[in-house]
């Protein structure tokens, strides 16, 4: 990208021209900055706001490992054992 500044996309675009409802803007943004994280910082959005656009149009496939343990975790728990960790918390 030549002559680019870390602020535009190989389309040349800047970061405030870009919109995170447009799916191949949102799908840019995310190759470019490897994380949801990174790809919301670029449209100046909420981390939760561009995560799901990036999930609604395919882009991103969210962790189910993740909240499968927790779950299987917390089945595991006694009401006793889940009211501790909370107070632990």
């Amino acid at each position: 990208m030549q002559g680019s500044t870390p602020n535009e996309t190989e389309r040349g675009r800047k970061d405030s021209e870009l919109d995170y409802r447009n799916e191949d803007d949102l799908r840019t943004a995310y190759e470019e900055a490897e994380s949801v994280k990174g790809a919301a910082r670029r449209f100046s959005a909420g981390y939760t706001t561009v995560r799901s656009y990036l999930i609604e149009y395919g882009i991103h496939e969210p962790d189910q490992r993740q909240s499968y343990s927790l779950a299987a975790q917390l089945e595991s728990m006694s009401p006793d054992e889940i009211d501790r960790a909370e107070e632990g918390a």
